[in-house]
């Protein structure tokens, strides 16, 4: 796992193919920024505000109780995940969940 120089980790979630946001000109790929606000709205939050449209400015939660469940890497070593935001109770860090 490869942290940014903030400590944050980009993750991959499974079986969902997201439009990258970072390119520019003809390169960009469409439908990114719809893909990002879907992602935020099915994750909890509104009013959400960026900086330049890559980093998250300001939001409603400022931040959410989540869970992310791995368990591999894809080739750049970014988890593969899942987020969940309801209804597994307690997990520990680094604990199995079946």
């Amino acid at each position: 796992m490869r942290p940014n120089k903030d400590g944050a980790v980009q993750l991959r979630f499974e079986g969902i193919d997201a439009p990258e946001l970072h390119y520019v000109g003809p390169h960009r790929q469409p439908l990114g920024d719809a893909s990002r606000d879907k992602m935020i709205e099915i994750t909890g939050f509104v009013n959400v505000q960026y900086n330049g449209g890559l980093t998250v400015q300001s939001s409603t939660p400022e931040k959410i109780s989540a869970y992310i469940l791995m368990k591999g890497f894809d080739p750049h070593g970014r988890p593969i995940s899942y987020i969940v935001t309801k209804g597994i109770g307690n997990v520990r860090s680094g604990e199995t969940v079946s």
